[in-house]
């Protein structure tokens, strides 16, 4: 591999340096590099040689649609949770308190109000 000069950030030429170490230096494929033989200087993407050696060390981020979760969504999913929780407490006591007002197996009438809480409230599927 050829020993390439680059200009870094301040405009200052650097190097000599091998072409598979340029990423380490911060040289990226904007970067203005020169190597002798080169008329003048030339952005490290426009050499073949470079382009496809700063292709493999570039970084990505995510795109502008995609988001961290924040703090605030995770405090909006715990009160959700917690009222689920105390909606299931209220139906399950009012159920029962239905089975032993009518003299009516509470097992039964639990296991059937239960089924039916835990398929709206929570969202499951039978």
């Amino acid at each position: 591999m050829d020993l390439y000069y680059y200009l870094d950030k301040n405009g200052q030429q650097q190097g000599p340096v091998l072409a598979s170490e340029l990423s380490k230096y911060g040289v990226t494929r904007n970067t203005l590099v020169w190597k002798q033989g080169m008329s003048d200087w030339q952005t490290a993407d426009s050499i073949s040689e470079l382009s496809s050696i700063l292709l493999s060390t570039t970084t990505y981020s995510l795109p502008n649609n995609v988001s961290k979760k924040s703090t605030s969504d995770s405090a909006g999913d715990a009160t959700v949770i917690i009222l689920k929780i105390i909606a299931t407490i209220i139906i399950l006591a009012v159920a029962l308190w239905l089975a032993i007002a009518t003299k009516n197996t509470a097992k039964y009438a639990i296991s059937v109000i239960a089924a039916t809480l835990l398929g709206g409230i929570w969202g499951w599927k039978r």
